[in-house]
């Protein structure tokens, strides 16, 4: 309907509507902006939750690669552990086994000379 066939009791309803239109088309604004800011919000606290979860995996990594390390020299000392007990384990055979030659050397050494003595004799 054209606008000049509107009376004052026409327009004045109109016009509520529409001031009615506004304060909805407001109200809806302002919620929109409310969401917008939380999700402005929640995106930087999805980024620092994000940079924090970078950091705790890089540190891990650090830590798993410190740990094969210290794993490794571990093992490394136990090696040079289990050596040193070998080698202290077998040094008393060593030493039997030098006493039994020598006294079997002296005990050869004595019958070749009593042969011997009773051969100048």
């Amino acid at each position: 309907m054209p606008i000049d066939e509107f009376d004052d009791k026409d327009l004045r309803k109109e016009l509520i509507k529409l001031m009615a239109t506004v304060i909805e088309i407001n109200t809806t604004v302002k919620h929109i902006q409310k969401q917008v800011d939380d999700n402005s919000e929640m995106t930087k606290s999805f980024y620092a939750l994000t940079s924090n979860v970078d950091k705790l995996a890089t540190t891990l990594d650090n830590s798993a690669k410190q740990t094969q390390a210290d794993v490794n020299s571990f093992r490394e000392s136990v090696k040079r552990m289990g050596e040193r007990i070998e080698k202290l384990e077998t040094e008393p055979a060593h030493k039997w086994k030098t006493l039994i030659t020598q006294v079997v050397q002296l005990a050869v050494a004595a019958g070749f000379g009593y042969l011997v003595s009773i051969f100048i004799k």
